[in-house]
Parts: structure tokens; sequence; C-alpha cells
């Protein structure tokens, strides 16, 4: 539950602010290797389940021996096969095998943007490219399917930004890519970039529900149009 990372386009940017002063916080908690499957164990009998997808923002951040456990236990007393996200710099090739041990199906990565400089300084994202296709390339060599996650119309990105990160998903060779368009969540970081740029109308914002295929920002230099296109 919750998430250390600071990306700026997500809530956890300032949830860890929040949080930052109360004893104990370290941005994140999770079930211990029993609760987890006792909780799946349940879950999986009591609903007569075939399938989890885990809605943890990075599954992975467990130390490795702690997974290894969780790998193993899950196996014996679940064993259904599921999906779940991490960030490209959890990712490891002893816990990518933990991962194809304990039935699991796919992994999400977060790529959001393909160019560097704009997500190391923007949306607050620390890898390179050849870290992200390593990644890429260690879930699949475990035998893992691998879905890259990647957000286009952010503020200020251009259309050759769009195109790096188009390149990006075909170079890093994932199972499949995933494309969202930005959504100016008010409040977060880049939401309030957007606010401040006068990009999006407040009000529409306020009353609109998330939309992977339209953007709600305006900017000067790629038209709402070539976006959704």
């Amino acid at each position: 539950r919750g998430c250390p990372k600071r990306c700026s386009y997500c809530a956890n940017a300032e949830l860890n602010k929040m949080y930052a002063e109360m004893d104990g916080w370290t941005g994140w908690r999770t079930y211990t290797p029993e609760r987890f499957v006792e909780e799946a164990k349940y879950l999986s009998k009591t609903y007569n389940l075939e399938f989890f997808k885990f809605y943890d923002e990075d599954m992975l951040l467990r130390p490795t021996d702690d997974m290894a456990k969780l790998s193993e236990l899950y196996k014996k007393e679940v064993n259904i096969p599921f999906t779940m996200q991490c960030h490209p710099n959890s990712v490891s090739a002893p816990k990518a095998k933990l991962l194809k041990n304990m039935n699991c199906a796919s992994v999400t990565i977060s790529m959001e943007c393909g160019n560097y400089h704009y997500r190391k300084n923007i949306l607050k994202r620390q890898y390179t490219n050849e870290k992200f296709c390593q990644s890429v390339k260690t879930i699949m060599d475990a035998g893992v399917r691998c879905a890259a996650l990647t957000m286009i119309g952010l503020p200020y990105e251009s259309r050759d930004m769009i195109f790096e990160t188009i390149e990006l998903g075909r170079v890093s060779k994932p199972s499949h890519t995933n494309a969202n368009i930005f959504f100016p969540y008010l409040g977060t970081p880049l939401g309030e970039v957007a606010a401040d740029a006068k990009f999006v109308n407040l009000e529409e914002v306020r009353i609109s529900k998330f939309d992977a295929s339209r953007t709600l920002l305006d900017m000067p230099q790629i038209k709402p149009k070539e976006v959704e296109a």
C-alpha cells in the first residue's frame, strides 16, 4: 500500500509530503508473506477466483528474501495466476524468477515517457532508457509477460517527444504496450503545472473522470486532436 516514489503526476507525491512527519512512515506498507497468502487464499476459496490483479504500486519493493518467502508460500497455498505492476528500478533477475515461480502471468512496468530528460526532471522518474529496456528483458527472460505503460499529452510535451515514447516502446520489445493520455489531477505537481500554464479549464478538470483516450490539455505546440490520434 502506498509508494515511496514521488512521480509528479501521481497523488503519492503529495501524500508522501503529508505523512512525512508521521513516526515510522516510509512511504509504503506491506503485508507479511503469511498475511498476504492468508488473504489471497481466503478470497480465492470464497469467490472461486481463477485470476488475481494486485494493485500495489510496486510489488517488487519487498526485499529479495521476503519475496522468496512469499513466492514459495503463495505457490504452495494459492498458486492462482496473477498480474501486478512495478517500477523499472525494482526489477532484478532473482525477483523475476521468484515471480515466475509463484505463477505470475504478467507484469506491467511503467515507462511513462521515452524522453530521458523530461522523465527525469519533470516526471521525477530516475532511470535511463537502457535501464528500462533491461528491466523489460529481465522480466521476459524469466518467462513472464511484460506490458509497458506509457503516457502522452504531457504538459509542454512535443510531437517529437511522443515519438520518442513510441520508439522506446518498440526497442524495449515488451509483450505489448499500453498508451494512456495524461490526466491533470489537481493538487499533483504536474497537474498544477498544467493549471498554472493555463493548458486546462479548471472547471472541466474538476467535473471530468479519467479517460485514457481523451486529453483535457490545449497546448500551443500540439493540438488535442493530434494527441488523441
